[in-house]
């Protein structure tokens, strides 16, 4: 699926973390516990509602949805618009599908 500028606000905000290369570290319930994509924090810090689809940085108290987070993330000199940033990783992340794949019986 080909992400526009309108799909934005509906992209989960697990699947953009995943196409930044993030992967949840601990699940409670609607709540999915992440390192900070914009930090090398030593602990995880960045908590994701999947419920409401915003996020929460306990080491900075900022929180926001999709948009706010890749505002944070993508470098100023590259993107001038936060949404570009997410349309690209979007856009070009390939969720892995399994399938395909013939498991041994």
């Amino acid at each position: 699926m080909r992400y526009t500028k309108n799909d934005i606000k509906n992209i989960p905000l697990t699947e953009f973390m995943t196409a930044l290369g993030e992967k949840p570290v601990k699940s409670f319930g609607d709540m999915k516990l992440y390192y900070a994509p914009q930090r090398d924090d030593p602990e995880p810090m960045l908590v994701v509602d999947t419920k409401t689809n915003r996020w929460y940085d306990h080491a900075t108290d900022q929180s926001g949805d999709i948009i706010d987070l890749a505002a944070l993330k993508m470098n100023p000199n590259l993107y001038t618009d936060p949404r570009d940033f997410i349309l690209k990783y979007m856009n070009e992340f390939e969720p892995v599908s399994y399938t395909h794949l013939t498991l041994p019986t």
